[in-house]
């Protein structure tokens, strides 16, 4: 989630996959578009409240913009900016890594 312009996300240890696509943001594409990225606790219940983007990541999605986590919880109609960011970096990456570009 991106959330006081800061890219946040629960650490593997509070059971989030520590994923390949996950590593290629935190360690190559947020800090080349400028973004800051903690991995931290985060109750799902306070975290949601605070965020201004939510997106998850995988290899086959990619960065995949959520605009709904439970009703009440938190709810965007569109994906933020730094979303978009990312999803443009991720893919840009592909194509440099598959020689399609």
């Amino acid at each position: 989630m991106v959330a006081g312009g800061i890219l946040r996300t629960p650490s593997p240890a509070s059971g989030c996959l520590p994923g390949i696509t996950r590593a290629l943001i935190l360690d190559e594409l947020a800090p080349a578009l400028g973004l800051r990225a903690n991995e931290e606790e985060m109750p799902v219940t306070s975290a949601f409240r605070e965020a201004h983007e939510v997106f998850l990541s995988n290899s086959i999605g990619g960065v995949v913009p959520v605009a709904e986590v439970e009703p009440t919880a938190w709810r965007r109609t569109a994906h933020g900016d730094v979303t978009a960011s990312l999803q443009k970096a991720y893919g840009d990456l592909l194509a440099r890594e598959c020689g399609t570009e």
